[in-house]
């Protein structure tokens, strides 16, 4: 595979707000799970579709749309319009209303940027192995902070927005929408409920909805409910919020590195038959085992073929450390549960590490092991420890795992097969493809195929093609089930 490089054509730069006056100024403090994502790298998706159309066309007739729908879908998700307002230096002591905040006020906007790119598109929304860059540049950047002098505390603060939008036209092709976002701001489950909001009112307002109409829409089907903002549901009686800004001193600027040109992305299926296979092997070989899950079979079986990559590269002969990181939704797990639609941050994370030895065993046992580790990890966090339990510590562990991010072999699961990104259809029909960028492993629904799971891979050449042989090798074996 060749490589070259890959930039896409700048057509504008376009802010676009809620419909002015429609939102009240508001200022949202993060909540304790908020700030644990506060200094971890923003993340991007990618939405492909097919669609036949020129720059022309593209440029005066679809683009327009979009602004007019994501303007619309703004008013209900004010907040991804709003800036991240964080001290430059963190006070332990600073009351709630002066620690780090979304703050939103009439006029804040999103960049929506339009592009083209004179590349293969059918290449680009496959499963194949493809370059990052060609990829990447799909993906907006973040406008850039600055800072201001706060009226309220009295200091320097910065303001940061939180959302970047990028429609990009293959002419005659397709169209990418390609998000990324702050972390700090919305999990996976906040994002993917604003892109399929923003999806509705795109594919229903050409029949010229009032406002009141568009929201009666959203509250009535059943794809979509309106977001929940009540923070007061979170119950911090520990004041965790304070413990991590005592644990961060001054401002962290570390980050989860995020992806090189140098790496290459490829996506791996697990079909439903494959996962049925994998989980009669667990059942029967684990009979005692306490959590047992689709989820977990399928991320046990993929990160033991990560494990066997790594040794099978390695240049050394140190049994070294293999480290799973995995975010669990709690919107439904605390006392009181909060509501699904719950705009913000709403994740637990369970570490799992072992030696490299015990994921590469043969005959299934380097897959019976990390599948036991994740059920037994997910099995205890849910039930036996609590979901809040050792929250005072969250903010040191996620600060150690960043430290090691570089040097260590740790994948950290983005996404899920719930949010079914599929489904959101801007007009257009489904998307060809949905994709992840920069983050190592990655997992989602398949297109068209209920049950399937498809797993993003960002590695190194000789790592993805170490690991695609190994995959496919695994997978024969499951078949003989």
């Amino acid at each position: 595979m060749s490589s070259k490089t890959h930039t896409v054509t700048v057509i504008e730069h376009c802010p676009v707000s809620p419909p002015p006056g429609s939102v009240a100024q508001t200022h949202m403090p993060l909540t304790f799970f908020d700030l644990l994502w506060l200094n971890f790298t923003p993340f991007s998706r990618l939405l492909f579709y097919n669609l036949n159309i020129s720059t022309t066309d593209f440029t005066q007739k679809l683009v327009p749309h979009l602004k007019t729908s994501l303007s619309k879908a703004l008013q209900h998700y004010f907040p991804l319009a709003g800036n991240l307002v964080t001290p430059t230096a963190y006070n332990p002591s600073a009351r709630v209303s002066t620690r780090p905040a979304i703050r939103y006020l009439d006029g804040d906007s999103v960049i929506l940027t339009v592009a083209e790119y004179d590349e293969d598109f059918i290449h680009l929304s496959g499963d194949q192995t493809r370059y990052f860059d060609q990829l990447s540049c799909l993906a907006p950047k973040l406008p850039p902070g600055h800072q201001e002098q706060s009226v309220e505390e009295g200091r320097e603060v910065r303001v940061s927005p939180v959302l970047a939008i990028q429609v990009t036209c293959f002419p005659g092709q397709g169209v990418c929408v390609g998000f990324t976002s702050s972390h700090a701001v919305a999990d996976g489950s906040t994002v993917f409920k604003f892109i399929q909001a923003w999806g509705l009112i795109a594919k229903n307002s050409s029949r010229n909805f009032s406002d009141d109409a568009v929201s009666m829409m959203l509250e009535n089907t059943q794809l979509f409910s309106l977001p929940f903002y009540d923070r007061s549901v979170i119950e911090d009686s520990k004041d965790l919020a304070g413990v991590y800004i005592s644990q961060m001193g001054e401002t962290d600027a570390s980050q989860t590195p995020p992806a090189t040109a140098k790496k290459v992305r490829a996506t791996f299926v697990l079909r439903q038959t494959n996962i049925e296979a994998l989980k009669k092997m667990v059942s029967n070989k684990l009979p005692r085992l306490s959590h047992l899950s689709s989820f977990t079979v399928a991320c046990g079986y993929v990160w033991s073929c990560l494990a066997k990559t790594q040794k099978e590269i390695a240049t050394n002969e140190e049994d070294e450390e293999e480290h799973l990181i995995v975010a669990v939704n709690c919107r439904a797990r605390l006392d009181p549960p909060l509501p699904e639609t719950y705009f913000g941050n709403c994740l637990t994370i369970c570490f799992i590490t072992t030696k490299n030895s015990q994921l590469v065993g043969g005959e299934g046992e380097g897959f019976l092991r990390a599948a036991e580790l994740i059920g037994e990890s997910i099995h205890k966090k849910l039930n036996e420890d609590g979901i809040l339990k050792g929250a005072e510590m969250w903010y040191e562990e996620f600060k150690e795992v960043k430290t090691k991010w570089k040097r260590e072999h740790i994948s950290g699961i983005a996404g899920s097969p719930k949010f079914y990104f599929y489904d959101i259809d801007f007009g257009w029909g489904k998307p060809q493809k949905y994709e992840f960028v920069s983050e190592k492993l990655s997992m989602s629904g398949r297109r068209d195929a209920h049950g399937d799971i498809e797993f993003g891979l960002c590695l190194k050449e000789n790592e993805m093609v170490a690991f695609s042989a190994i995959f496919g090798e695994g997978l024969h074996c499951t078949d003989e089930l």
